[in-house]
């Protein structure tokens, strides 16, 4: 079984001994609480490393606002 991570959508091979999961990108999954055998986002940790796709994506928006801002005043 496998989950897909609502975060990166990146897939995650489940180890059955383990009640929880944890992505890469620092997401993490638990069994469902209602007996219907299926993950389900719990939160991040603490110690996320790799930033979550909208942090990426506001970074490269206000990254972009920069260099606009920049030729803006060169010209």
């Amino acid at each position: 079984m496998e989950i897909v991570c609502k975060i990166c959508n990146k897939k995650i091979s489940v180890d059955a001994r383990f009640g929880i999961q944890e992505c890469g990108c620092g997401a993490y999954y638990r069994m469902s609480r209602d007996f219907s055998n299926r993950w389900v986002f719990a939160g991040f940790g603490k110690a996320t490393k790799e930033k979550t796709k909208e942090e990426i994506e506001t970074k490269e928006e206000k990254e972009k606002y920069q260099v606009q801002k920049l030729r803006k005043k060169k010209s």
